[in-house]
């Protein structure tokens, strides 16, 4: 086992059938989030009554909110001092732009009265007009980061008197941030921070949700829909690697590891992000798939010290030696690459699994499962208590799924040309052929009767009507062919 890198190296949706089904619930022209029939929001269809029409039930939910508010859009930009530019830059991180934001609004700096809220990007909404203040700054040191929030200029108004996409938008943003206090967001997916836990192999799936405001014919209405996340198991690394990955019971370990082990270890870990217990779980590191060429004891880092003595004098002292180490860099610095121990790494929390064509997908729950699953998770999110949605009076309607009626189509007639591309028939009254013949061609007129008959064959078995009674027209081809040809065509137009 001496160099192990030259040996080491990833519905609720309803049956389709040939039935559609109509409903009321239908958008304005604007783009509406209501999902597509492949897509399908209907997660159950039931009778309401002996003498009543059945219904769909949809994973949409009513919702309003106050008449005749206004809102404001202002331009935001949100910067971090840079040592060696020596200058302000945008900050690029998404959660630390949130953050940051957060704790200004919060504290009511922007505006003693005023409530905000932030779309995580450039761009920051209120109920009140505060553009003659602005451009407004505020800048904050924390953690030895200054930072800055910039707002420069009113660029927008809506409103809900006549609701629109933008303020659809507004709403949406202003819900999504309510809602991010109460649940752990991952990529606009929401998950319960208690949430039930199944497991899939080495990992975990947890159910989340998304949601976006729709405008329908019934009223603006808020779809919520469910996914299920495969997710790294927040473990420590040696645990997850010999009871989940190995397959093996934790007391058989004997403080080594295989030629192959180590193999399937880099083949299910490459990029993983991690943690160490030496900076107290606080620095992230992303593995490359690769292990150290030698053991700790014979790994040096400076002078005559190396890795099993700095980490015993760290006070993290090595109980498996006999491990080699995984080569992993800081998260944004690849270029640094550092040896770690197994044994004092952890997975990093809240970390989905990057899925790949190797990975078997995770399957689809059944309906009443992914129907109740809908109903959990709109009827646990709180939009009443938060000041955000006291200021819009937001109201959700979560104690059913909206319901609209339905009817079942008959199949339509598809026709489809030669190419496969749908057509537009055309009846056909009346029908002529014409002949071109040479007067000299003994067998002209058997050839034109297979002509007619491998026609009407190939009509038959298209399954076109076409007239039982038709004419033919016989013109010979001679020096007066143009004239004679325009003429007749003239003559049954």
């Amino acid at each position: 086992m001496c160099d192990k890198n030259d040996k080491i190296n990833k519905s609720s949706k309803i049956q389709q059938t040939n039935t559609r089904a109509t409903s009321t619930l239908a958008t304005t022209n604007e783009q509406s989030t209501i999902p597509k029939p492949s897509q399908t929001s209907g997660i159950e269809s039931r009778q309401i009554g002996g003498d009543t029409d059945d219904v769909i039930c949809t994973n949409h939910f009513p919702c309003s909110f106050a008449d005749n508010l206004t809102f404001y859009q202002y331009d935001v930009i949100i910067e971090e001092y840079h040592e060696k530019q020596g200058k302000y830059v945008n900050i690029t991180s998404r959660e630390k732009r949130r953050r940051f934001v957060s704790d200004i609004l919060l504290a009511k700096i922007i505006h003693p009265t005023a409530v905000c809220w932030y779309d995580e990007g450039f761009c920051m909404y209120s109920t009140t007009n505060f553009e003659d203040q602005l451009p407004l700054m505020h800048e904050n040191e924390e953690h030895g980061y200054r930072r800055r929030l910039t707002i420069n200029s009113l660029c927008a108004t809506s409103g809900t008197d006549e609701l629109n996409q933008f303020s659809t938008r507004v709403i949406e943003t202003l819900i999504k941030q309510v809602l991010k206090e109460q649940f752990k967001a991952i990529d606009s997916i929401f998950y319960p921070w208690d949430g039930e836990i199944d497991q899939d192999g080495p990992h975990d799936l947890l159910t989340g949700f998304r949601l976006a405001m729709c405008r329908t014919e019934s009223g603006p209405t808020l779809n919520v829909d469910t996914t299920i996340t495969r997710f790294y198991p927040h473990l420590d690394l040696l645990p997850f690697i010999w009871e989940r990955l190995l397959l093996k019971n934790k007391s058989s370990f004997q403080g080594w590891l295989s030629d192959g082990q180590y193999n399937i270890i880099s083949l299910h870990l490459k990029d993983v992000e991690i943690t160490t217990a030496q900076s107290e779980h606080e620095k992230k590191y992303i593995l490359t798939g690769d292990f150290s060429n030698d053991l700790p004891a014979k790994i040096h880092i400076r002078d005559e010290e190396n890795l099993l003595s700095y980490y015993k004098h760290l006070g993290f002292e090595l109980c498996y030696p006999k491990l080699y180490c995984l080569k992993a860099y800081p998260l944004g610095n690849p270029t640094k690459i550092v040896d770690l121990p197994i044994e004092y790494c952890s997975l990093r929390e809240w970390q989905p699994v990057k899925e790949n064509e190797f990975m078997k997908p995770v399957t689809a729950p059944v309906v009443h499962k992914r129907y109740h699953s809908i109903l959990a998770a709109i009827q646990n999110c709180n939009f009443h208590d938060d000041e955000l949605s006291k200021e819009i009076q937001l109201e959700v309607r979560c104690d059913k799924m909206m319901e609209i009626p339905y009817e079942i189509l008959t199949k339509p007639q598809i026709t489809l040309s030669r190419h496969r591309g749908f057509t537009d028939p055309v009846p056909i009254d009346n029908m002529a052929f014409l002949y071109l013949t040479d007067r000299r061609e003994p067998n002209a007129r058997q050839m034109q009767e297979k002509l007619l008959n491998n026609f009407y064959d190939a009509a038959d078995r298209q399954r076109m009507a076409l007239p039982e009674n038709l004419d033919e027209y016989e013109i010979f081809v001679d020096r007066n062919l143009e004239s004679t040809l325009r003429n007749r065509l003239s003559r049954l137009k």
